[in-house]
This record gives structure tokens, sequence and C-alpha cells, in this order.
């Protein structure tokens, strides 16, 4: 069963994309704009009373959020994020990630996308709750488990032992931080083998650091999930690397890994795409292909359809239709003009097929020339 709801607004009226997407029990959201300028508070808290009313006419509700992901363009957003999710969760919500993009469609300072489970409200499992942002580290559904984007600067709220020093170097935050995330994913019953999506993101200053540190190889080598690594602007007071996961208990005996045959993806522990019942978790993917040859180098339109078919290629591989597309997350280097570019190519393949979309733009990707990642997420229709 999918339904959608469609809010007449920027991003969702280019795109001719929805709002919202409900697949069984899971409801998606676009990157959430805000109605009106304002300052970055303000601007999060429309988006978030935006976000109640469509949880609502779904059925839902916030207390059945699992994850937020905010976007925003200044800097010191980060509180902004921070106050007003606090604000909105109390105490104990969802899983939360707060990074700092070059620049949002439609000039906008601040997006929110959001994840929902239909009875998480009720069945919600929360691992060590972090007040400060109205978040938890951790929070499993049924079998499923989500990880907030976790960060060097998350350690003192996480009552990390003094006698351990605050890691300083980009190797040593790395280590750390992935350590708390699979020591998270252990607490909720779920081991590194049953991981399936990694997200890392790293401010600019460190874009050299892309895929590297044994650290990261280390947590995907068992499970070999997907992976997006991304470069932004921020992630928060001096960190230099943030990961986010989702995990499913048990799913490694059931999953379903695919590589493109790329040689990257074997060297670096992760694949295309993997599957876990329903539902198919698709990496940040690029015009990139065997032989690591770049397609449509510089170009926003080339990249975003080469990438597209990718992923296309890859839900079909793993037994859904394109139909079964329910999110797509746009990362563009370039500026406002190439986010427009970017939109109207996204348009002129996932326009009208009741997909949420969020497009953000970022200073640089793993390459000079590669200038679009796309990642995807797909459900089955039963």
């Amino acid at each position: 069963m999918r339904d959608s709801i469609t809010v007449d607004t920027g991003l969702e009226k280019s795109i001719d994309s929805v709002t919202l997407v409900s697949a069984g029990d899971h409801i998606f959201t676009s990157g959430i704009a805000p109605e009106r300028p304002g300052s970055v508070e303000s601007q999060l808290r429309q988006v978030f009373q935006r976000l109640a009313g469509l949880l609502h006419d779904a059925g839902s509700s916030l207390d059945d959020v699992v994850r937020t992901r905010a976007f925003f363009v200044d800097e010191g957003g980060e509180q902004a994020v921070r106050s007003v999710h606090a604000g909105v969760f109390g105490r104990t919500g969802p899983v939360v990630s707060a990074i700092r993009m070059s620049c949002l469609p439609g000039k906008v300072g601040a997006v929110v996308e959001a994840e929902a489970v239909r009875g998480a409200s009720k069945s919600a499992v929360r691992h060590r709750t972090i007040p400060a942002w109205g978040a938890s580290l951790a929070v499993k559904v049924g079998q499923e488990v989500f990880v907030s984007g976790v960060t060097s600067e998350w350690l003192p709220a996480l009552g990390a032992r003094p006698a351990r020093p605050q890691p300083r170097s980009h190797e040593e935050q790395v280590a750390r931080v992935c350590e708390i995330v699979a020591g998270a994913c252990t607490a909720l019953g779920a081991s590194l083998t049953d991981v399936v999506a990694t997200r890392h993101f790293d401010p600019v200053m460190v874009h050299r650091h892309s895929f590297q540190g044994p650290a990261l190889e280390d947590f995907r080598k068992p499970g070999e999930p997907t992976a997006a690594g991304i470069t932004v602007e921020g992630i928060g007071g001096s960190s230099t690397f943030m990961l986010e996961v989702d995990a499913v208990e048990g799913g490694a005996a059931r999953r379903r890994n695919l590589r493109t045959g790329r040689s990257f993806e074997v060297e670096h522990h992760y694949s295309r795409s993997v599957r876990v019942d329903d539902i198919v978790y698709v990496a940040g993917s690029t015009s990139l292909v065997v032989g690591e040859i770049v397609r449509h180098p510089g170009e926003v339109r080339g990249q975003v359809l080469d990438t597209l078919e990718t992923i296309r290629s890859t839900i079909e591989a793993q037994g859904l239709s394109w139909s079964d597309l329910v999110r797509t997350r746009s990362y563009i280097v370039g500026g406002p003009q190439k986010l427009d570019e970017a939109i109207a190519a996204l348009r002129s393949v996932v326009g009208g097929t009741g997909t949420v979309a969020t497009v953000t733009g970022v200073p640089v990707l793993g390459r000079p020339e590669v200038v679009v990642e796309i990642e995807a997420t797909a459900v089955a229709t039963r």
C-alpha cells in the first residue's frame, strides 16, 4: 500500500515530486522547506509545524518520527537546529543529523527531511537520549535500527569518560565516532554485519581525507553496506567527521548486496545497493563507471541522468520496479544555478512518479569532474 501527500511549494512543484510518501508502515518526506523567510530558527519552526500537519494528514504524528535530517546554510545554524529540535520533541526524540550546506533550492535557509514508522510512538526503543537535542543516539523499531549523525562534538553529551582525551586529528575523530556508532548498534541488538546503509559527512577543510582511514574501512567490512561520502560546509564546531547508519537486526541472514563491478566498491567495502525484506537502500551514486571513468565530466544534467540510470538498474536488479522508488537525495556542486539544472533533470526522470526528493548544494564531491551524487530508497509494493 502506497499513498502520498503533496504540498504545492517550490521544490515539489519544480520536480513534480510529492512532499510525503507512505509505503507500508514507513513514511518518508522530502526536504521540507519553510513558507516564509526569516531567521534559521524561524524557518525551522515553520518546517516542523508543516511536518506535524503532514504526518497528521497521513494518519501518523511526530511521536512516530525515527529520524530527522536538517540541512542549513548559515554558519551557526546547528545551534538553531538543536534548540528547535529539543523544543519540538522534548527530552527524548528521534535520531538527528545537522549539516551545513553550500546552498538550498529557492534560497531558503533550512530544510528538514523526516522518516517515520507507524506505531513507533509505542514500540520504539531508544538508546542514550540527548536532552539538549531532544534526540536519541539510536532508535530501534521492530528490527530496524537508526543511528544519529554522530560527531566528536557529541562526546560530552554522551558522557564520554574524561580519562580519554577529546580526539583532535581527523583520524582520531573517525575512529572514535565509528566506535560510538558500533556500540549503539550493538546495544540495540544489531552487529556490524547487520548494518545496511552508511553515510558520512566531512567538512570541506578535510576533503582530501574522503574514504580514508582504517576505522571506517573496518566498520564497513563485515557487512559491506551502502555508503555515501559527502563533503559539506560544516558539521558543527571543530568536528571533521559525521557518521550515520541504518541497520536491521538479524538482517545479515536475508540481505542481498549488489555491486556495479567498480573496483572502488570492492576496495572500500561497500555495495551499490542492499536489499533487506521490502526495502532497497542505494548508495550515493555518481556518473563514475567501471574503470573509474567519469561520464559527462562537469555537466550537471548529464550526470543526473546517468546517475539515475545507475540507480534504476540496481533497484531493478534487486527485484523491484522503478515505480517502487520512494526517495532521492541529491548533492550538487556549483551553486544555485546548478541546483536549478539538477532539478530540471530530476523532473525529466522522476517527475510524476510519486517520490519525495531533497536537493542540496555542496562545495565539492569526490573528484573535480564529479558534480552530482544521488542516494535513493525503494520499497517493494505488496
